[in-house]
Formats: structure tokens, sequence, C-alpha cells
């Protein structure tokens, strides 16, 4: 019944905001909720949120500690163009089966790293590669200060937006690091493990791609209290901006 209502009070934002919420069995909603209640983020203090349906009308709520933004490193030497920070409640983000992708890997696998997140039509039809087509869109960072600048005058796409994960055995009391410039990074190499072990099921139903919708914490509060993860934070406070 919990997983029920989660759903609901998703698939109604993801109507309202005009994004696609998929009900077929064993084919995945991707939410990543970033945690505003943070200037500077080198640690695992988002939440990646998977909601699915299986074949006998189940409900499933997943949920993993997470980052959207740049780790420590990654805000301290960026340099030159500047460092990319996702920009959240923007158009639904899209992600190819990786297998398209001349460079990638076969998937599920342990060694498959990441994939990349362009911005997907309304429908299927309508979606090219997500790294050629259109790619995702995000705020520039250049001034190594690790504080998060959102100018909107650096909004740019971005072709290496990504949906990864860390390394087997890393800890993430460790922090973000140089692990993201800009991805989209689970914080727990096991979870993400898990994450591809779903996505394996909905290729087998025969839909490989992915849809990613990326927002801030209270802009669906509701969901964030709610739902748990192994990474614990204060209640979040408005700080990004809304697209």
């Amino acid at each position: 019944e919990a997983a029920e209502d989660l759903h609901e009070v998703a698939r109604t934002y993801y109507e309202e905001h005009g994004f696609d919420w998929r009900t077929n069995p064993s084919e995945l909603n991707i939410m990543g909720m970033r945690n505003t209640n943070t200037q500077t983020n080198n640690s695992f203090d988002d939440k990646m949120i998977c909601m699915y349906t299986d074949d006998a009308g189940a409900q499933y709520v997943d949920v993993w500690p997470c980052t959207t933004r740049p780790g420590r490193s990654s805000m301290t030497g960026a340099g030159g163009y500047g460092i990319a920070i996702l920009i959240p409640s923007a158009a639904q983000y899209h992600s190819d089966d990786p297998s398209l992708h001349p460079d990638s890997r076969k998937i599920p696998s342990a060694g498959q790293k990441s994939y990349d997140l362009g911005r997907g039509g309304s429908n299927k039809e309508e979606r090219g590669r997500p790294d050629r087509s259109d790619p995702g869109q995000a705020y520039r960072d250049s001034n190594n200060d690790d504080v998060f600048n959102y100018d909107p005058n650096t909004i740019g796409g971005c072709i290496q937006c990504q949906l990864h994960d860390t390394s087997p055995g890393r800890s993430m009391s460790k922090g973000v690091d140089g692990y993201s410039e800009g991805c989209q990074v689970w914080g727990q190499y096991e979870d993400f493990q898990f994450f591809l072990s779903l996505w394996k099921k909905q290729i087998a139903v025969g839909v490989s791609d992915l849809d990613y919708v990326l927002i801030n914490a209270e802009d669906l509060s509701e969901l964030w209290s709610t739902t748990t993860s192994s990474t614990a934070t204060d209640e979040p406070q408005a700080g990004d901006p809304v697209e």
C-alpha cells in the first residue's frame, strides 16, 4: 500500500509536468531527488528512486543514496569551460540502450560504467541518441571555489552527463570527489548493480531505453520524506532554481 501511494504521488507529478510515466510491467521510472539543504556536495546525500510494477501488478519503490552534482575535487579543479551541474525540473532526460553507442559494452555487466543522458522527445519515435541529438542541459561552474553556482547565462548542452556507479568496495564516507563531474552517481556499487538487474528485466520485455527526471527534494517533499535510504539528511531547503 505504501508503494501504491508513492506511485500515485509521483505519477501525478509526472502528468502535471508533461513527463512520461511508465505503467507496463518491468518498465522503470527513474527519478533523482536533489537535497538542496547543502552548499557543497561531497557526500551522497541525494536520492535515486526507481518505481516499477511487476507482472502481477504489484508496485515497487527502490531508493538509493546518490549524488546529482559534482564532487569536491571536480568543483575545485574544473577550470576552462567549467564543471557541469545538471538542471533539475527541466525536460525529461532520456538514455538509450548503451549497446547502441559505439564505445559501450553490453549491459548489464559488472564492467559497464555509464549511460549518457539526453533530453528525449515526448514519445519513443521522437527520441534520438541523446549524446548526438539533444544533449542534457547543465549550469557551468568554472571558478573552482567549491560553491555551486547557478548562473542561467552559463546553461548549455552537456553530452557527458551520465548515470553510473562508483567502485566495488568503496565506502560512501570517502565522499564523491572525482566520481562525479556533473553525473548522477549511485553511492554504492552494489546498489547500481541491483539497478542494472532491474534494467535487464526491462530489456527482457523488449524495452531498452530509460527516462530520467531530476527534481529538487522540496518540489515533491511527500516523496522525499516518505522514502528511506542509507543516507541521513536534514529536511531539504529551497536552494536550486527551478527551470
